[in-house]
């Protein structure tokens, strides 16, 4: 790849994949179908799924940055994030609530029709979950949205929306006023009492994002990668102060936190080899993985809640239990990828690109 022309002030697109983000992004799925299998069997003594999430989040930061260029458009970022993000997840979602109201894949204790349990359904809760507000699930007392692990996904609309918002401002300007935004945003949830959304969005996990952005401009400017850890690291200790005094009741933030600068060091250190000369090699299995690991995050829910019907009926070994997870999850992640995901982008792309090629009303062509 060349990197010509990257300074302290221009940025530049990147031109080739990042295997390193890639293998990343397959590691990241693959504890989270570890975790979600391990309700039954000896505990890990690290999160998983604080790990994946620290990566998750971490990535979205990076590469917000690497993909930007001087010429991002903050509408056009937006909407090619919600292109990327929308289609599969509303998808899925639309499903999922079809597939749990109707009984299908749930048992409901309403024993009324497919219809009468449908006009039963809670509606309200499939809006809030298809426009990413954080609310109580009415299955668990975490502010999930209908698909469980799509939470992450209220925290990284958040996260675009405001980072498309800086893209007004002048590139330098760009990292360092998102940091201060979100900054305030903690504060506030420090200061000010709120509902369930104010709550979520103020959480001190929103930073684990501004720590990406700013591994990001390391990337790009070929900062000493080393000095960036030390100074995130001194940004982490006054949070996680603040969090564990001020956000104990706040869902997802305590005990993930802690394994930031673990996972920071490993995002570092990847993102590093991949910048290096000759890169990282390319291993087709985890990129294959990494490619799906949307697919994968997502749809791994429909094996998990129709492993629940039938363990209602009849027992599940523990092992039999996390192996179905773990393979069920690749399996159908990878599928949705290959027949589902990818044609729905391909399609998606062909749209906004010929949107974008269409000539303005009263000019000529």
């Amino acid at each position: 790849m060349s990197v010509e022309g990257i300074g302290t002030v221009g940025w530049q697109r990147i031109d080739r994949t990042l295997l390193s983000i890639q293998y990343l992004r397959a590691l990241a799925a693959i504890a989270v179908l570890v975790a979600h299998g391990l309700p039954d069997l000896p505990q890990l003594p690290i999160s998983l799924l604080g790990l994946a999430m620290d990566l998750f989040f971490l990535m979205s930061g990076f590469l917000v940055v690497v993909i930007s260029s001087d010429e991002t458009r903050p509408f056009d970022f937006f909407g090619d994030r919600l292109a990327r993000i929308v289609p599969l997840y509303w998808t899925l979602t639309l499903a999922a609530f079809v597939l749990i109201y109707s009984g299908i894949l749930f048992p409901i204790l309403d024993p009324g029709t497919i219809a009468t349990r449908m006009a039963g359904a809670d509606w309200a809760f499939l809006v809030r979950s298809l426009l990413f507000i954080p609310g109580s699930s009415p299955f668990e007392p975490d502010l999930n949205p209908l698909i469980p692990q799509g939470w992450t996904l209220n925290y990284e609309m958040m996260f675009y929306a405001l980072f498309a918002a800086a893209l007004f401002l002048p590139r330098r300007y760009l990292v360092p006023v998102v940091s201060v935004g979100f900054g305030v945003l903690v504060a506030l949830g420090i200061l000010l009492e709120g509902g369930e959304p104010f709550r979520f969005w103020t959480s001190p996990m929103i930073f684990e994002f501004v720590f990406g952005l700013w591994v990001g401009l390391a990337w790009q400017r070929r900062w000493n990668y080393g000095l960036v850890f030390l100074g995130l690291m001194l940004a982490w200790l006054p949070l996680m102060a603040v969090t564990e005094q001020y956000f104990l009741d706040s869902p997802f933030t305590p005990q993930r936190m802690q394994y930031l600068p673990f996972v920071l060091a490993l995002f570092i250190a990847c993102v590093a080899l991949d910048r290096a000369s000759g890169g990282l090699p390319l291993w087709k299995p985890a990129k294959l993985v990494g490619d799906a690991s949307y697919s994968i995050y997502l749809v791994h829910f429909f094996p998990i809640i129709l492993l629940d019907r039938v363990g209602a009926a009849v027992p599940i070994a523990p092992a039999a239990y996390f192996a179905v997870v773990v393979a069920g999850g690749l399996a159908s992640g990878l599928a949705t990828f290959h027949l589902v995901e990818r044609p729905m982008m391909r399609l998606v792309r062909s749209v906004r690109a010929a949107r974008r090629a269409r000539p303005l009303r009263g000019l000529a062509t």
